[in-house]
Formats: structure tokens, C-alpha cells, sequence
């Protein structure tokens, strides 16, 4: 369980558990591969009120005891509206590079 604070009520902090196993859907995108290291992007969406999204990067080490094992570099937990804004940037960048 994840426990998130309530932006709005900066005084006195709602919380909200969150059961991580309770997901909507999810995606893993694969955005840097070497022969030393791979980093992956997890995206999943949560059964939240508030329509939540988590944001996982990790990274596999080739040379790890368990080269299998995700070692957790970021995590975030968006709602919908902020992933939209994120969305609106990267494809800012996109284009931006097409268009050069």
C-alpha cells in the first residue's frame, strides 16, 4: 500500500491508500539498451478516486548477481491531468525535432 497526501488540503493532509495490485492497465516501454544496462519505463494506471498513474523507471544491470533484477531509479504517481500535460510536452519535443 501507497499513501498519497491531498494537494489541496496542504493543512491537514487527506490520505489515500492506494492497493498496488488494484491496476487498470499497464505498460512497459524499453527506452535505452546497452550491452552493460537497460532502462524501462513502466506505465500504470491505478483503481484510484482520482484516476491515478504511476511512472516506474528501472534499470537491469548485465553485470548483476541477478541480471534479472530491476534496481528502481524514479517513481511517480500523476493524475490523469498531469499525464496529459506531460503527454503535451514530449510530443512539444517531437515535433520540434521533425521539424528541424
Amino acid at each position: 500500500m501507497i499513501q498519497l497526501a491531498d494537494p489541496d488540503t496542504l493543512s491537514n493532509p487527506a490520505k489515500q491508500e492506494i492497493d498496488m495490485e488494484k491496476q487498470l492497465a499497464c505498460q512497459e516501454i524499453r527506452i535505452a539498451t546497452t550491452a552493460d544496462f537497460e532502462t524501462i519505463l513502466t506505465v500504470r494506471e491505478l483503481e484510484t478516486p482520482n484516476n491515478t498513474v504511476e511512472l516506474k523507471f528501472e534499470t537491469v544491470f548485465a553485470g548483476a548477481k541477478d541480471s534479472e533484477a530491476r534496481q528502481t531509479k524514479a517513481q511517480f504517481f500523476v493524475d490523469r491531468d498531469d499525464l496529459q500535460s506531460i503527454r503535451k510536452a514530449l510530443l512539444s519535443v517531437v515535433e520540434q525535432r521533425q521539424g528541424s
